[in-house]
């Protein structure tokens, strides 16, 4: 195979990927709650592999990136299940 044929297979194999994972969230039935666990969690792994939160070599912005996320999150879960209450 060519390089252009393998960007081809790779582009059509990846576009398959997504369109398949995006028909299947949306054909589930999540709560409120379930997605902003879904999207806290997402959000805590690419502060590991991206930003580095838990490298060897942290610092204050690091530490309060990860707590603002947290807040986030929490404040996110309370509203969610405020509006499941009324």
């Amino acid at each position: 195979m060519s390089n252009e044929n393998n960007y081809k297979y790779i582009n059509n194999s990846y576009n398959y990927l997504v369109n398949n994972v995006i028909l299947r969230i949306k054909n589930m039935k999540l709560s409120k709650t379930s997605c902003v666990v879904i999207v806290y969690i997402i959000g805590v792994i690419l502060g590991a592999f991206f930003l580095d939160i838990w490298g060897a070599e942290t610092n204050i912005k690091k530490g309060f990136t990860a707590l603002g996320w947290t807040a986030l999150f929490l404040i996110a879960i309370f509203f969610v299940d405020k509006d499941k209450e009324e």
